[in-house]
């Protein structure tokens, strides 16, 4: 670096604030339990079904999976008050939507191929969502928006 030329970094002047100084990251999450969307009951979301039924800061779980069936024999083996079951085809964003009133999280376990469907529904009703199968490339050139 040049002696006579002075480094000043960019938030120093009030230009940019450095995402590590905004303050409190998680602020604004709210106590209460919460009521969750678990969408997706094969093999890995039985198991998360089960942490979450056992979780105190959860108040209510939604077991959803194409298969009916199978997403009441999941909440039946659980035994638990706070959890029930729906059939629910992961394609359909009106059923998605109708889905998520009344929770403030959306957990996906299904296919991957349904993340991009689930996380449009959830940003645009303002809820959390946590994809567990993450695709880093999509298949669409469009930019998906979303809040952090």
């Amino acid at each position: 670096m040049n002696p006579g030329v002075r480094f000043i970094p960019p938030w120093t002047e009030g230009l940019w604030t450095p995402p590590h100084t905004q303050g409190p990251r998680f602020d604004n999450i709210p106590s209460d339990p919460a009521s969750v969307l678990l969408i997706g009951c094969g093999a890995v979301g039985s198991v998360v079904a089960h942490h979450l039924a056992s979780s105190e800061v959860i108040a209510d779980v939604v077991l959803a999976d194409v298969d009916a069936d199978l997403a009441k024999k999941t909440a039946s083996r659980l035994r638990r008050p706070n959890v029930r079951a729906m059939q629910l085809d992961a394609s359909d964003p009106r059923a998605l939507a109708e889905a998520t009133r009344g929770c403030r999280l959306v957990i996906n376990t299904a296919l991957p191929r349904f993340n991009r469907g689930i996380q449009e529904v959830a940003l645009e009703a303002g809820l959390d969502a946590l994809q567990v199968c993450p695709v880093l490339e999509e298949l669409s050139d469009e930019p998906l928006h979303l809040r952090f």
